[in-house]
């Protein structure tokens, strides 16, 4: 069972399905690269978009997988 996204993991699959990304690279490094330059420059105000849906993601990967752990 995979881990819920955090806030910077649902950015970052926003950002390369819009076109902020289309005209850079389709590589998965490159793009994590942009990605983290962007959020790094994002207000906090910003991110908290982000980490909204990443509490949301995270109550109902909870619903759907009661008990569940992460084990590496």
């Amino acid at each position: 069972i995979p881990r819920p996204p955090n806030c910077f993991m649902i950015f970052r699959s926003e950002i390369c399905r819009s076109r902020t990304m289309s005209h850079y690279v389709n590589s998965g490094s490159v793009n994590s690269r942009i990605a983290g330059e962007l959020w790094r420059g994002m207000s906090e105000i910003q991110k908290s978009k982000y980490r909204k849906k990443a509490q949301i993601a995270k109550e109902e990967h909870a619903r759907a997988h009661p008990g569940y752990e992460f084990n590496p």
